[in-house]
């Protein structure tokens, strides 16, 4: 299986015992991909240090991961994981709704903070959301039974029965239990 992005720059962080800033952030430019909104370098306390690209991602400079509920459960998680972790759906300071994918940090052996992935659920499924819907179906998203994403309204008592579910792989830590469903939908 191939390393994800947040695996790749995880292990150049603790081999290399921490990354310059300059090469840490032109490394997470280069793996920004659909749906990334941001990556972040969290420190140890959960404070968000950097963040790639910076534009539009000012805001979170220097915000407390754990003042909050849902991303301190995710650090927590990640903390005692040996994968990178999915937290809950949330919404995001810089605008968005989303989840973070989270990787704890060591090096030698010492707890050296996070590298965290924003993922936007609107940007990471909208092109596939546009061509269901140029099709005339509806689509949903769900991760281990908690929607995330929905377009084309909510499958009628005449579409119900015709709605079929996909399971899809997510092959990054400890993704869940990801489902895609469809069903026609005139409207969508």
């Amino acid at each position: 299986m191939r390393a994800s992005s947040i695996d790749r720059m995880a292990d150049r962080w603790e081999y290399g015992g921490g990354t310059a800033r300059a090469l840490w952030t032109k490394d997470a430019i280069g793996h920004l991909r659909l749906g990334i909104q941001a990556i972040e370098w969290v420190d140890a306390e959960g404070r968000i240090r950097w963040v790639a690209p910076e534009a539009g991602n000012e805001a979170v400079i220097g915000f407390d991961l754990s003042r909050e509920a849902e991303s301190k459960n995710a650090l927590e998680r990640a903390r005692g994981a040996k994968a990178a972790i999915y937290s809950d759906q949330m919404s995001f300071i810089q605008g968005g709704q989303g989840f973070l994918v989270v990787r704890a940090l060591s090096v030698a052996g010492r707890f050296d903070g996070y590298l965290v992935n924003v993922i936007n659920t609107d940007h990471l499924f909208a092109g596939l959301s546009k061509e269901i819907a140029t099709r005339g179906y509806g689509l949903d998203v769900s991760r281990d039974g908690v929607l995330l994403y929905r377009r084309g309204g909510v499958p009628d008592a005449a579409t119900a029965g015709l709605a079929r579910s996909f399971k899809l792989n997510i092959p990054v830590g400890n993704a869940g239990n990801w489902q895609l469903r469809l069903w026609p939908n005139q409207t969508a």
